[in-house]
């Protein structure tokens, strides 16, 4: 976030100023930049704001800033403010045309154009139940009382030996994952379960597709990035992103991306490295896998043969064309990364220039195929949508495929699997720092005007440049010098990794991890506090275990393991993190087996309690107790306990895109049926509340525990038997989960749960988000006119006959099931009932044209619609109600 620096000296017109000027300075960084999460204090669509959102008094009663917004600050501001000159203050840019009023020189005072203070908070006032923070007056302080602690190393096993550059988990949740050479081919392997001793099981002979007939081989180019669609078990789409020769391959034809349109002409370029402009090209195709529709996660193999070519661009010179391919983990779309093009210092200012793509990530809708005029009409690449939400609705001057600019050659991105709204990306720099950014839409990351922190002067411009005050760039938050590593021949180039969420190594877990290709040095980032974008990054050692199942090899004179080169990390669906080197593949492992300290270290299995500490510790089987328990809170708890005050918890679930959100819905008694947040150490109440109500239980034989004894968590959602069944007044929830899947975009986000005697299903939206502050809607259900298995229908209604509702499921494509006495159903695409969603993609063969997708503001504001259920296809459940 861009903060406009001002003189504060001379704001002697208003002491609230001062205020002001604190939270400015609080948040303020060299060279008027900021931290990404700095934005929330002065929220905007589209363009810069100089004031924060000041607290007033539509503060919620609910609000953790009751308290501090009483005082209604924003209405201080205009008591104190109202008649004074503000020429010199925050507000002065909003008296010269920058608020949707006229510019007008004459302007002073703040009643020039706000006639009252109701319509001067309407414009600077808000609250957090506008999703954002407000300002209250007071400074602002991060109370950063966390220890920094780094992981003692990274112990490594050889499981492979064999190179690749790319790595992508199986979407079916199993041990199994993808692995791509550069040369073209990608296999499908087996990986060993940790510490078993077992290595890779890959079959080299036989890969999963061999394209190496299309891809052109060589330093720079090759197969770059592989992806499997969201859906994959379900329609069989992977996608490979590759580099082509024209010269070579016919079907290596697509627009040069040096044209007049960004200010290039092709004619002038000249040849490089003996290529002529544009006679290498960046190509995204989709392929199919073997197998039929049911089986279609079992594919052991791919048809090479391209289904439809996604977008294809021809290259001004030979590198930097970075080319990985991502499906966002929320949103569905496919995000592609591209280079700057090559060139010493972007010589043709591509990366800043609005109308290339070329030093930019681009979001595109894989889903909804273009017609030929629409291609043609819109200017595009090949057959994709651009999803409505892009860039460009924030910045008119962006080529519409662009999520961010300002890259020089981004190599290796990743989503953060328990908070995917950190989206990182380490970009390679020219001849001095390497970085990584927290990539989020419209962001511009400064190359070439800056090379990481640091302003670049280019050597040579004949592309133009851009001005350093015309941009607002996001600085990187981890990085390093390239005097840090190879100190001696002083050759760096980053490779970004991932956060590692595995708990194979908990001393490892949070840390964001990436290094060097040169494979000389490594790195973990901590960012403390957390969600705070605050990151400090340690090199960290690295050694190889000392049971590795493949000898590593060593650095002659070291003990340290000769990697090579490092391509790229990789993850699996254990969230076990993978180095992919020149040497071989590596997996991050349990650092005692490289003898590195980790306190969280749970011992082995073979090391579970023997007899006598069943008998001592008074356990109830063969287990341990986590060392980080609820009773190191409250000793009288005993041992194994997480959370109390419970009735009768009836399916729990964690939130795949939060893990931190462990749901559970426990049965009441008599009136009321309740959704928690369980934490560590909570206490939800029960026996001396039955949800929110308190509750007198009629007999009390093993005595009571005071209300004023405990810190009661009271439920986040729920509902009274009054609501379900009203005449017999029966009532018993039963748990769902988050529904993550992009199956039904409407959905997307709510916590769904329903009642056992099917008369009712709930959805749970929480506002604004990471608040814990939910509201839930009943919603109505029907089944699709097309399911596979034709539903019964209540006698005189159009719902169908569920029965009792035993259990919400989740598949690994995050796709939501019922688990009910009638069989198995699944929430599907809205439009099969005839509900309206207006964020639902067509089919990609139905729909031409641009993919139907909201802008933020409709998602945020359309109401959920409905629960849509697909009668069983896995016949019916045998279950019993216990």
């Amino acid at each position: 976030m861009f903060l406009q620096k001002f003189n504060f000296i001379a704001l002697d017109v208003c002491d609230v100023y001062a205020k002001i000027s604190t939270l400015l300075t609080s948040i303020s960084c060299p060279r008027q930049r900021c931290d990404p999460f700095s934005a929330e204090l002065f929220r905007v669509d589209s363009v810069p704001r100089q004031v924060p959102v000041l607290c007033n008094s539509t503060v919620s009663a609910n609000s953790l800033q009751t308290s501090q917004a009483k005082n209604d600050f924003c209405g201080q501001v205009w008591d104190t403010c109202v008649n004074a000159s503000v020429r010199n203050s925050p507000f002065a840019a909003s008296l010269q045309g920058q608020v949707g009023e006229p510019a007008n020189s004459s302007y002073t005072k703040l009643t020039d154009i706000w006639q009252s203070k109701v319509d001067f908070c309407n414009a600077f006032g808000g609250a957090s139940v506008d999703e954002s923070v407000c300002f209250t007056g007071e400074p602002v302080v991060i109370n950063n009382t966390t220890t920094q602690s780094f992981p003692s190393g990274m112990c490594l096993e050889k499981i492979g030996n064999g190179s690749y550059l790319d790595m992508a988990a199986h979407p079916d949740g199993s041990n199994r994952a993808f692995f791509a050479n550069q040369q073209g081919k990608i296999w499908l392997a087996t990986i060993p379960k940790e510490g078993s001793g077992g290595t890779l099981e890959l079959d080299e002979s036989s890969p999963f597709l061999d394209l190496t007939d299309q891809v052109h081989f060589d330093t720079e180019f090759g197969l770059m990035g592989i992806a499997f669609h969201p859906n994959f078990a379900q329609n069989g789409r992977l996608f490979a992103s590759f580099n082509c020769d024209k010269a070579k391959w016919s079907g290596c034809t697509g627009r040069c991306s040096c044209n007049s349109d960004v200010n290039c002409d092709p004619s002038k370029l000249g040849t490089d490295n003996g290529a002529q402009p544009c006679q290498y090209q960046s190509v995204i195709a989709e392929y199919s896998a073997n197998g039929t529709a049911s089986q279609l996660s079992l594919a052991e193999s791919a048809k090479p043969l391209e289904v439809r070519r996604i977008f294809t661009m021809g290259l001004p010179f030979t590198a930097h064309h970075g080319g990985q391919i991502l499906f966002g983990p929320t949103d569905g779309y496919l995000y592609f990364m591209m280079g700057d093009g090559g060139g010493v210092g972007d010589p043709y200012n591509f990366s800043q220039n609005k109308k290339s793509l070329l030093g930019k990530v681009m979001r595109l809708d894989i889903d909804n195929m273009p017609s030929a005029k629409d291609i043609t009409d819109l200017g595009l690449w090949g057959n994709y949508s651009i999803p409505k939400d892009n860039a460009y609705t924030l910045d008119k001057e962006l080529q519409s495929e662009i999520w961010a600019l300002g890259l020089r050659n981004p190599w290796r991105c990743s989503f953060d699997s328990a908070r995917p709204s950190y989206f990182m990306c380490a970009d390679v720099g020219q001849d001095g720092y390497e970085e990584v950014n927290i990539i989020t839409k419209d962001g511009n990351y400064g190359w070439r005007i800056y090379e990481g922190p640091f302003l670049y002067t280019p050597p040579q411009s004949p592309g133009g440049n851009t001005s350093q005050n015309s941009i607002m760039p996001s600085f990187p938050v981890m990085g390093y010098s390239h005097t840090d590593v190879n100190k001696n021949e002083r050759s760096a180039s980053i490779t970004g990794g991932y956060f590692y969420r595995s708990t194979t190594d908990p001393c490892m877990h949070g840390s964001y991890l990436y290094g060097d290709l040169y494979a000389g040095a490594m790195w973990a980032g901590t960012e403390t506090p957390p969600d705070s974008g605050n990151f400090t990054s340690n090199k960290i050692p690295f050694g190889c275990a000392h049971d590795s199942p493949i000898k590593c090899s060593i650095v002659p004179g070291s003990s340290v393991p000769a990697l090579g080169y490092i391509f790229s990390f990789g993850e699996d669906n254990s969230k076990d993190n993978f180095l992919l080197a020149s040497s071989g593949v590596y997996r991050i492992v349990r650092p005692s087996r490289c003898n590195y300290t980790c306190s969280k270290e749970n011992a082995t299995a073979a090391a579970t309690p023997g007899a006598k500490d069943i008998t001592d510790l008074g356990l109830w089987g063969n287990y341990s107790i986590p060392k980080d328990n609820a009773y190191t809170l409250d000793k009288e708890l005993q041992s194994e306990i997480w959370a109390l005050g419970l009735r009768n918890p009836w399916r729990c679930s964690f939130d795949s895109a939060r893990p931190s959100y462990f749901m559970c819905a426990d049965v009441g008694q008599d009136g009321y049926e309740e959704v928690n947040i369980i934490t560590k150490d909570g206490n939800y109440g029960w026996r001396i509340y039955e949800g929110p109500f308190l509750y007198t239980p009629p007999q009390s034989p093993g005595g009571n525990t005071s209300q004023n004894s405990i810190m009661p968590s009271f439920p986040v959602m729920g509902y009274s038997h009054t609501d379900v069944n009203k005449n017999e007044r029966s009532a018993s929830i039963t748990g769902g989960y988050f529904y993550r899947s992009t199956t039904d975009p409407c959905m997307h986000g709510s916590y769904l749960y329903g009642d056992l005697y099917a008369g009712a299903m709930w959805a749970g939206t929480e506002t604004p988000p990471d608040s814990g502050n939910f509201t839930s809607n009943k919603i109505p259900f029907g089944c699709a006119h097309d399911s596979p298995i034709k539903c019964s229908i209540v006698p005189g209604s159009s719902v169908p006959a569920l029965g009792y509702i035993f259990s919400f499921g989740e598949d690994n494509s995050k796709d939501n099931f019922l688990l009910a006495s009638s069989g198995v159903y699944r929430i599907v695409r809205p439009s099969r009932c005839n509900y309206t969603c207006s964020k639902e993609n067509a089919t990609a063969a139905a729909t031409p044209g641009p993919a139907s997708s909201p802008s933020q503001a409709s998602l945020l504001s359309n109401p959920l619609k409905s629960l849509v259920l697909l009668c069983s296809f896995l016949g019916l459940l045998l279950l019993g109600l216990v």
